[in-house]
């Protein structure tokens, strides 16, 4: 079988070759012998899945023990070499050996594309320290890279929606499961998804009520959804943009509804929750697109995203474990429904009446399950419904007679109701931006160029999976300008006179000594090391930026606004040892007199 002699041409013509060369560091090759044997344990699953159907959750997790068991291996070693110098090698292969989960998901070549970029963010680091001075070292991680890029290539050829089970008896049985779900009723097949939204309801209100109400804000939405759907299955697409986007007016409403939800999320336990439910709103825009199983698969990476860094901050913990699977189950059900029931778009009845945005609102959505109604305090609310319910005729006795003069009915002008256009164009610009996030990030034409005593480096932009590399000689008499740069290594030498990074993402900065300041503004995931001095540091309106401080530039002067996720590694007390802490965002104020005096929350206690 072709799928297994291919994975096995990847052992054969990768991975060994790059376990041999692993003598580079001490732990090299411990952390090498555990990949290698994570590697045939997937290749030991795979023997099994493709003569089989696909097993229960339970069995899956059976048949998974070993590759996971390996992989956590390569962690373990990973933990027992963190204080040594060559910690980010380890640190980059922990990472990349997460891409063997990639049989746990639908979109494994997307999954892999995410796995590269996390492993190879420490892998670049490795590879600019080690430029010019040890090769041998350079080439490990690249060839560790290339294992990483030969598997996706194998995912591409053979498991392009998940694990092709049951492929050497003639075909995939997804795309059987996929034929015979298409024929059912859509209604009921999101009725099956909507049951993973309750679970994910039922583990966030076990997290905080906070994020409870988050979720079940998201739940809202999947309902409107619905209702959407089950009018779509007994109605033909309207003619008329303007009546489609009325249609879909109430679900660009509850995606607002769990933004707004999202923000009132205060604690800082929960920021990543908070951004992984927010981001998830983007999902309910699939309807409007034609790309339907693209956008999800798109939308659930970044999602993802979120959810893999809540796993790595809360190792260990049930709750948040239990949360996160709960979430990918939503996100898996939801691209299993759209690829069986809307692969090339909404399924609309041909022949039958236009939708209407009456018809689009008055499908009812599914009842709220008890998971929602708990996790939103809504318990009281709902039994005040019943109630009323239960007085039967003695219901309308609180009613007010209506006359004739004021039923609507009776006093129709006859006269269509002309159109806002005005109202309509920014119902389109609300769904356009739900559909798609639009970006704001600057392009223009690359530069880096020394303009008198200005260097300027502007649209350097990278790749996830290969950051930009530049470096920089430069003078105590020049300054730095950053700009509009992305997915970009730089490494400057020297002293610099000032260093200014505007609107950038995901960039990494290695300088020895700045004169002046270091500006950050605008930005996000901005990371920046000194190894000599630095006096002081300014960052404006930006967001996860992290600042890695030497022995000499302890004494660094830090100031903060309107910022998020900011946080500093110094050295600890040991060679090798780092301490990382976070600047406040809370702050607690009180007035003595005729001033105020502001200090940081503690959360201490």
């Amino acid at each position: 079988m072709a799928v297994i002699a291919d994975y096995q041409s990847l052992i054969d013509g990768f991975v060994k070759p790059w376990v041999k060369s692993s003598t580079v560091f001490p732990k090299a090759g411990e952390a090498a012998a555990a990949v290698l044997k994570a590697f045939e344990a997937q290749k030991a699953f795979l023997e099994k899945a493709t003569t089989m159907k696909k097993p229960s959750e339970d069995a899956l997790g059976g048949l998974l023990g070993p590759t996971s068991e390996q992989m956590g291996a390569v962690g373990v070693v990973h933990d027992s070499n963190v204080r040594d110098k060559s910690a980010k090698s380890t640190q980059t292969v922990q990472e990349g050996i997460q891409g063997l989960a990639w049989v746990t998901t639908n979109t494994p070549v997307p999954f892999l594309n995410d796995t590269m970029s996390s492993c190879m963010f420490y892998g670049n680091k490795v590879i600019m320290e080690h430029k010019g001075k040890d090769d041998k070292h350079m080439q490990w991680i690249k060839d560790f890279k290339a294992i990483l890029e030969e598997l996706q290539k194998y995912c591409k050829a053979h498991h392009t929606t998940g694990v092709a089970w049951g492929s050497s008896s003639g075909g995939s049985s997804a795309a059987a499961d996929v034929s015979a779900s298409s024929s059912g009723n859509s209604v009921q097949a999101y009725d099956e998804f909507l049951k993973t939204v309750d679970a994910l309801v039922k583990a966030s209100g076990a997290l905080s009520p906070e994020v409870g109400s988050a979720a079940a804000s998201l739940s809202d939405a999947f309902n409107t959804q619905r209702a959407f759907l089950a009018a779509v299955e007994t109605h033909s697409k309207p003619k008329s943009d303007e009546v489609f986007v009325g249609c879909l007016q109430p679900q660009v409403e509850k995606m607002e509804a769990v933004s707004a939800a999202c923000k009132k999320i205060k604690s800082r336990d929960f920021d990543q929750h908070s951004k992984a439910i927010e981001e998830s709103a983007q999902l309910i825009a699939w309807v409007s697109v034609p790309t339907t199983v693209s956008h999800v698969a798109e939308q659930a990476n970044q999602v993802m995203f979120y959810v893999n860094k809540i796993l790595m901050q809360n190792k260990g913990n049930d709750a948040h474990k239990n949360w996160a699977t709960a979430f990918k189950a939503v996100l898996e059900g939801l691209q299993d429904y759209v690829k069986s029931e809307h692969k090339s778009g909404l399924g609309w009845k041909a022949g039958a009446p236009e939708m209407t945005a009456t018809a689009a609102a008055s499908s009812a959505p599914k009842a709220p399950s008890a998971n929602v109604i708990k996790a939103t305090g809504g318990e009281s609310a709902q039994s005040a419904l019943f109630a009323e319910l239960s007085r039967g005729t003695d219901i309308s006795k609180g009613l007010k007679k209506v006359d004739d003069s004021q039923k609507t009915h009776k006093n129709r002008t006859g006269e269509a109701k002309p159109i806002d256009e005005a109202a309509l164009e920014k119902k389109k610009a609300a769904l356009a931006a739900a559909a798609k996030k639009r970006s704001t990030f600057p392009t223009g034409e690359p530069k880096a160029d020394l303009e008198g005593k200005k260097w300027c480096i502007e649209y350097q932009v990278g790749t996830r999976l290969e950051s930009k590399e530049l470096e920089l000689n430069v003078e105590r008499s020049h300054s730095l300008y950053i700009y509009g740069c992305q997915f970009m290594f730089l490494k400057v030498k020297g002293k610099v006179n000032a260093i200014t990074i505007d609107k950038c993402k995901k960039v990494q900065v290695m300088f020895e000594t700045c004169i002046g300041s270091l500006e950050i503004t605008s930005s996000e995931g901005v990371e920046v090391q000194v190894t000599g001095t630095l006096p002081a540091a300014t960052i404006d309106k930006s967001k996860e930026i992290m600042l890695y401080l030497s022995q000499e530039s302890l004494g660094c002067v830090i100031t903060s606004s309107a910022c998020t996720c900011i946080n500093v590694t110094v050295p600890g007390k040991t060679d090798g040892d780092t301490v990382e802490m976070n600047v406040p965002e809370q702050f607690v104020s009180h007035i003595q007199g005729n001033k105020i005096c502001t200090v940081p929350m503690d959360h201490a206690g």
